[in-house]
C-alpha cells in the first residue's frame, strides 16, 4: 500500500489508501450484496437463517438504527429469501413489521402445515386401512370376490352386507 502512495507519504496519505484498500465501505458493498442475495438453505433452519441475515444487516449497515436495518434490510430479505414462498405470501399478508414478529407467523404457519400434511396422511392411511380390513373379512368370509371388485360394487353383497368405505 505505502509503495502505491504517489506524490508525498503523509499520515493521511497512508490512511486514505489503507482505507480504500481494506476499508468499510468496500466491506459494506460485499455484505449488501449478499443480504440481498440470501436465500435460506434447503437444511437451514428458519431461526439459523434469521440469524444470518441480521449479522449480514449489521456489516452491510452499520450506521443504520437497529430498527431501521431490520425495517427496511432484515425483514424484507428474510421474506423474499424464504425457501417457502407460500409461507412467505401468508406472512407478508399478516402486515409484520419485525422480523421477530415474521419468524414466529413463519414457525406457526410452518407447524400448521406439517400438521395437516400429517392429518392427510394419517386420513388416507386410516381410509386404506378400513378397505384393508374389509379385505380381510370378506377373505375370512371366503368371499375373494369382493378384493377385487371395484369400490362402489363393495358396498353390499349377497354372501355377507359390508359396507365398504371409500
Amino acid at each position: 500500500v505505502i509503495q502505491n502512495c504517489k506524490g508525498r507519504l503523509t499520515y493521511s496519505n497512508v490512511v486514505d489508501k489503507l482505507r480504500r484498500r481494506f476499508g468499510v465501505e468496500t466491506q459494506c458493498e460485499r455484505y449488501k450484496y449478499e443480504l440481498s442475495k440470501r436465500k435460506q438453505k434447503p437444511d437451514e433452519s428458519l431461526q439459523v437463517f434469521a440469524d444470518c441475515l441480521e449479522e449480514l444487516a449489521l456489516l452491510a449497515y452499520p450506521e443504520e438504527t437497529p430498527e431501521i436495518r431490520e425495517r427496511l434490510f432484515t425483514l424484507p430479505a428474510f421474506l423474499t429469501g424464504l425457501l417457502d414462498q407460500t409461507l412467505s405470501f401468508e406472512v407478508y399478508k399478516q402486515n409484520v413489521t419485525t422480523l421477530r414478529d415474521a419468524l414466529a407467523g413463519t414457525l406457526r404457519l410452518e407447524v400448521w402445515q406439517t400438521t395437516q400434511r400429517q392429518k392427510r396422511a394419517v386420513s388416507s392411511h386410516g381410509a386404506r386401512s378400513v378397505q384393508l380390513e374389509a379385505d380381510d373379512h370378506a377373505t375370512e368370509l371366503g368371499c375373494n370376490s369382493c378384493r377385487t371388485q371395484p369400490e362402489a360394487s363393495k358396498v353390499m353383497s349377497a354372501e355377507h352386507p359390508v359396507v365398504a368405505v371409500s
